[in-house]
């Protein structure tokens, strides 16, 4: 949203609002159970400095590409699941039915580049 601009089209608005509710409902409740995963709810007082207790790494990313021909208007953006035909290589393959095969070249390279850090992600951590 613009907030520089004085007067906003509610489509704008409802787009904010939407980002906002997103952010609240899915993005906080992750990083939250990260947090807790990781064993430093940062509570001080709960935080332990002994050589027994280590604390666990937790990741998570997020995808934010929308595909060029996907089944979605580009004002929803990336839904969830979006990344799924590309860490699985479904742009690299034209026989897998489930998922589209009009991929662009620039799909087909960040599918490669997803395939290869998750299995960067699995061999070393």
């Amino acid at each position: 949203m613009d907030w520089s601009r004085p007067f906003l089209h509610s489509s704008d608005i409802f787009d904010g609002t939407i980002d906002a509710i997103g952010d609240g409902l899915v993005v906080a409740p992750i990083i939250r159970v990260g947090s807790f995963h990781s064993g430093n709810p940062r509570d001080t007082y709960q935080y332990s400095t002994s050589s027994s207790s280590r604390e666990k790494k937790s990741f998570f990313y997020v995808f934010g590409h929308q595909s060029e021909y996907g089944d979605y208007s580009s004002r929803l953006g990336a839904v969830t699941g979006e990344d799924v035909a590309y860490v699985f290589g479904a742009p690299l393959v034209t026989s897998l039915s489930h998922f589209a095969n009009n991929y662009t070249k620039a799909e087909v390279t960040l599918s490669e580049i997803l395939m290869l850090q998750w299995t960067n992600f699995a061999k070393y951590g």
